[in-house]
């Protein structure tokens, strides 16, 4: 039986599927922005970090990226991943490793990416997997961002997702360990909402002297319908 019972179980994209039964953490719509809006000019090669079902990689690849490394610590998700990287066009550019990333000894890459855990809270679910997909563990920002200089090669990017209320955080860390901020877009919900989430690109040894590239992008109108904005960026994905 699923793990899942209750959930979607397939979310079909235009080139490819998910199977999501297993995987702690459903497919969202944040993995799901920061996939069509991360930069890939110039990337041959990614680290997907926390890739649950995989579909951060098969993104990836439907882009244009030659190969994947894709890193989960959660058994039965690193199996769903497997089998729906098996059954998409890029079977052969994915390699699903399971294990825990902060003690995984990884080539370097182009770019990085990650929809980390970001709860950092004592109420943790009970449901272990569920736990480790959204509650900050050894793979915090922290450790995601002070490690990302060894995982990159010169030029190399890390792309994350994060809630709006750590952005002062990744500010923080980014500074600390030499990774400038070069992209970074907050998300609404509605024009009338706050920041919901950021998706930030950064560069280990950037030049700081260079304007970050600042953007906003409301998923939905006033009126609750979808923004072009959002449709546009999504548009190469959803079928609708």
């Amino acid at each position: 039986m699923s793990r899942n019972p209750d959930r979607e179980t397939v979310f079909r994209f235009k080139r490819f599927a998910v199977c999501n039964r297993e995987c702690a953490m459903k497919v969202s719509t944040d993995s799901v922005l920061l996939g069509a809006w991360v930069s890939v000019e110039g990337v041959a090669s990614a680290i997907d970090l926390g890739a649950g079902c995989g579909i951060l990689s098969l993104m990836l690849c439907q882009r244009g990226v030659a190969h994947v490394t894709a890193m989960e610590i959660d058994a039965m998700a690193a199996v769903e991943a497997m089998g729906n990287a098996a059954l998409s066009p890029w079977a052969g550019n994915i390699d699903i490793v399971v294990g825990d990333a902060t003690s995984y000894s990884f080539d370097k890459v182009d770019l990085v990416i990650t929809n980390p855990p970001y709860f950092d809270s004592p109420l943790v679910s009970p449901d272990k997997a569920r736990a480790m997909a959204r509650h900050q563990g050894s793979m915090n920002f922290q450790w995601i961002i002070s490690s990302a200089p060894a995982l990159l090669r010169r030029g190399g990017r890390l792309a994350m997702v994060t809630p709006f209320e750590a952005s002062d955080e990744i500010e923080w860390l980014s500074s600390l360990h030499r990774m400038a901020v070069v992209r970074r877009c907050v998300v609404h919900t509605n024009p009338k909402r706050k920041g919901r989430r950021i998706l930030w690109e950064l560069a280990h040894d950037a030049d700081t002297t260079s304007p970050v590239e600042c953007e906003q992008l409301n998923i939905r109108t006033n009126s609750n319908q979808y923004t072009e904005e959002y449709v546009r960026l999504t548009s190469d994905f959803y079928i609708k």
